[in-house]
């Protein structure tokens, strides 16, 4: 079992707003979320990310890439950015960007993994 997260950057939140998406990162990881946040960027980040969302224990997604292929597939991919793993999620909102994935790991999992955010 895997746990899928997202995150952003205040800065890219800003940037792409008035373009109608949300430049999102989504990865993941066997251990806890939070550590592997804590991971990437590390001391050389200059920005706190702002976390998008977690889908945990998930049971038929294997790894990420799953969930990159149907962004990807979607037109979604973001190939302007250094890493291979940013997205361009539609909306104006970290909550429109949660929803998106939650609709895909959804549609990957054969049913809701996480209770709606309130």
């Amino acid at each position: 079992m895997i746990n899928l997260y997202a995150f952003t950057y205040p800065s890219a939140v800003a940037k792409f707003k008035s373009s109608g998406y949300i430049l999102t990162k989504v990865g993941d990881t066997k251990r806890e979320v939070q550590t592997r946040l804590n991971e990437q960027g590390g001391s050389a980040s200059y920005e706190i990310k702002e976390v998008v969302g977690e889908w945990k224990n998930l049971q038929r997604i294997q790894r990420d890439y799953e969930v990159h292929r149907v962004l990807t597939q979607r037109g979604l991919h973001h190939r302007a950015a250094e890493g291979t793993e940013w997205f361009k999620l539609p909306g104006a909102t970290l909550e429109d960007a949660r929803k998106y994935i939650d609709d895909v790991v959804t549609m990957l999992e054969g049913g809701k993994v996480r209770d709606a955010v309130k």
